[in-house]
């Protein structure tokens, strides 16, 4: 169990093309797959950007930002630690990466069983993501927020509401240099859920330029 009291579970299987698929997935909240990669048969990681999502998130940092080698991210939210291995991966591992999460366990979790390295990142953080940018650590040059949601019958699996409040947003983007990116691990199979969780982004003209969608599932 996560300190929380969450049960999760280590999960591998064998595709139809013989691809061998580990992932993570929490008790709270079964319809939402924390993290997948590709192992191989010796048992070593062979593919961090299995998920439709996080290849979408990585995308989106590509398209919409001025990422360089150099650049200071910040993660919130760990997982399986396969979205965080990848942002260092496409920057050669010299990228300066925060993770920011909040359960210890789910730390070795991912040291254990996805491969994750914490020495390759600037620091790895175990506190809450919420109250963190209550002062301004650092000037990010991208936010990402990827945390699941622990009550899913608001018909929003990612993130929690808490995660999309107006006072939320403002703390972002004052931790943000001119020009950053924010972006949003966001799942919804309620288009009225969806739409209220867009909502808030949009209502903060001064404070975020532009705000896209990218759909990387149709369902």
């Amino acid at each position: 169990k996560t300190m929380s009291g969450d049960t999760y579970f280590v999960e591998q299987y064998e595709t139809k093309d013989k691809q061998i698929i580990r992932r993570l997935v929490f008790g709270s909240n079964t319809n939402v797959l924390q993290t997948e990669v590709e192992v191989s048969k010796k048992g070593a990681i062979k593919n961090t950007l299995v998920s439709r999502y996080h290849a979408a998130i990585t995308s989106g940092l590509a398209a919409f930002s001025k990422l360089t080698k150099d650049s200071n991210i910040c993660l919130i939210g760990l997982g399986g630690g396969a979205l965080a291995s990848t942002l260092l991966d496409l920057s050669q591992r010299q990228t300066k990466l925060t993770v920011i999460e909040l359960d210890q366990v789910i730390v070795s979790v991912a040291q254990d069983w996805f491969g994750f390295r914490t020495e390759d990142t600037k620091q790895i953080l175990v506190t809450d993501g919420l109250t963190f940018f209550d002062e301004i650590h650092d000037n990010y040059d991208a936010i990402v927020v990827d945390v699941d949601a622990k009550n899913p019958g608001v018909g929003l699996s990612c993130p929690p509401v808490t995660f999309l409040q107006s006072d939320y947003l403002c703390k972002l983007a004052r931790s943000l240099k001119n020009g950053g990116l924010i972006v949003y691990n966001l799942v919804a199979r309620d288009p009225k859920a969806l739409n209220a969780a867009i909502g808030p982004m949009g209502s903060f003209p001064t404070n975020f330029a532009d705000v896209a969608v990218l759909r990387p599932d149709p369902d």
